[in-house]
């Protein structure tokens, strides 16, 4: 579920916390094991702690990606619909057959020239090499235009287009959000990761105290694997990887990266 380093610092809490469950396989002193208890306690609060920033940072990855997703969604509706708008006004103002044309006053067909190239001078494939947000703000300036000019009476034919504009602004202010709310998480959980591995560190020290002052010859790492491998043998594998691994990879800090446009 989660990504390497957050599961190896998963696993390893995990494994220290299951191996000392019977603190009396530790040791028989009741204040060390005290200790143990207390210890145990504090890994456990931070573990938690730890899995449950993980965990937000991967459903904001979900939720990043879905809005995305649809905001490129919405950037295709709205270059169609801008291509289907251009070709409907010029059938609108535009005549096809060439009598028709001559037939118009030459400043008429002249103004109504002049307004098509003015608002559709783009083809549609142009925006396709433009950013979200430079898509909109070109589409928004050009809906307004549109509402505001003569040259399109009925103003029914504007809804689609409009509608379009619409999704992609409020997808665009999504996504922001979206993003936004990247940093806050990261670094929650690279805060979550220090303490967590903080407190593993400090409890394998305490673990190697109890160990010693009740004249076990264990190291801790002997001593956590001997213990998975009799109450959970499918998972001493992992746990024999995990504890081998440099501890100081569990505080690396993630690169935060966010959907540019």
């Amino acid at each position: 579920m989660f990504g390497m380093q957050d599961q190896s610092i998963q696993v390893r809490a995990y494994a220290v916390t299951k191996a000392t469950e019977d603190v009396g396989r530790v040791t028989k002193e009741p204040e060390l094991q005290a200790a143990v208890v207390f210890g145990q306690k504090r890994m456990i609060a931070t573990s938690e702690k730890h899995a449950s920033a993980a965990k937000a940072v991967l459903l904001d990855k979900v939720e990043n990606k879905q809005a995305i997703d649809d905001a490129t969604e919405t950037v295709i509706e709205c270059i169609d619909e801008y291509s289907a708008l251009a070709q409907d006004l010029r059938h609108l103002l535009i005549p096809t057959r060439k009598k028709d044309q001559d037939a118009l006053p030459p400043e008429v067909l002249a103004s109504r020239l002049q307004f098509l190239k003015e608002q559709f001078s783009d083809p549609s494939s142009a925006f396709f090499n433009l950013g979200r947000t430079q898509i909109a703000a070109r589409m928004r300036p050009i809906h307004t235009a549109l509402t505001k000019s003569d040259h399109v009476a009925d103003k029914s034919i504007l809804t689609n287009f409009g509608n379009a504009v619409d999704k992609l602004e409020k997808a665009l202010s999504h996504l922001k959000d979206e993003e936004l709310d990247d940093a806050g998480l990261f670094a929650a959980l690279v805060e979550a990761r220090i303490e967590t591995t903080g407190v593993y560190r400090a409890f394998r020290q305490l673990l190697q105290g109890a160990l010693g002052l009740s004249g076990s010859l264990h190291s801790v790492d002997d001593f956590v694997l001997t213990e998975i491998k009799k109450k959970e043998p499918e998972k001493a594998a992992e746990i024999q990887q995990a504890l081998a691994e440099e501890a100081d990879s569990s505080l690396a800090v993630p690169i935060v990266t966010t959907s540019g446009e």
